[in-house]
């Protein structure tokens, strides 16, 4: 999804994505250039946690993103500390 910045500065940002259970394949959080990656758990769903400052100027789109590809449709899951994305201004 796409966040717009309002004021310039430098932000903290924290993505945590929660892939639904499925050995297969990997898992991607794409964050501008900035991307984590991590080979899927088998009987787990499979979590990545991204955490870093950046500096960023007024009017600036961010766009943050998740990959998967075990072949299948495969859900962020959401609710109780799963899926979130949190930026602040520091």
């Amino acid at each position: 999804g796409d966040l717009r910045i309002y004021r310039d500065g430098v932000y903290q940002v924290e993505i945590k994505m929660v892939f639904e259970e499925n050995s297969v394949g990997v898992r991607t959080v794409d964050f501008e250039n900035k991307t984590s990656r991590t080979n899927a758990l088998s009987e787990w769903s499979t979590t990545i946690d991204v955490n870093f400052m950046v500096y960023k100027g007024a009017g600036t789109i961010i766009r943050i993103g998740a990959y998967q590809n075990s072949g299948s449709n495969l859900n962020l899951l959401c609710g109780s500390n799963t899926t979130s994305v949190r930026i602040r201004k520091v």
